[in-house]
């Protein structure tokens, strides 16, 4: 266990770190889109794009755009699962391997935070100037635009360490074949 400890890095620690972040924000996302999405499924009826509608308001969006709507929820809970999966995964490895191998797979890392960009985007659009107004359900949503924002953050800082260590070893690399040289 010492030996175990003793290869165990400080990027190694900051790595697991950040994906316990990443992985605890994924559930947190999951969770907040989910209870519409259970809540249409249960009704069978698409949910509503506001998602804080009140069932007697007698103003309703065309059913194209509450399909769509609910596409883009069903996005969300996607990304949401797409990053607690990898999350999940980057940090077992980073236990029993060296942080370098981790790092290489920083181009999924990328991938994740143009997901969260374009999630952020969109709920961001939606919900950022919204007066809440007594309707939990825009609250609710106001609070999952925040963690698609930290999504987006975590995301964006796991993926810029990759690079640097990507290119970091590259150059370290080109200079020990160059002393080898000499």
């Amino acid at each position: 266990m010492v030996a175990f400890l003793n290869n165990f890095r400080k990027s190694n620690l900051l790595n697991l770190c950040l994906r316990t972040l990443q992985l605890v924000q994924g559930l947190v996302v999951i969770g907040l889109y989910g209870v519409d999405l259970n809540r249409a499924n249960r009704e069978h009826k698409y949910s509503d794009g506001k998602w804080a509608r009140s069932t007697t308001d007698p103003i309703s969006l065309p059913v194209e755009v509450t399909r769509l709507l609910t596409v883009i929820q069903v996005y969300a809970v996607v990304c949401g699962t797409m990053s607690a999966v990898t999350a999940v995964a980057y940090g077992l490895v980073s236990v029993f391997m060296q942080y370098h191998t981790v790092a290489l797979l920083f181009a999924w890392d990328w991938v994740l935070v143009i997901l969260w960009a374009a999630l952020s985007g969109i709920f961001g659009s939606m919900y950022i100037g919204e007066k809440v107004e007594m309707e939990a359900g825009i609250h609710r949503m106001k609070v999952a635009v925040g963690f698609d924002l930290a999504g987006l953050i975590l995301w964006f800082i796991t993926g810029s360490m990759g690079l640097w260590w990507f290119f970091a070893e590259r150059r370290g690399a080109g200079r020990v074949a160059a002393r080898g040289k000499a």
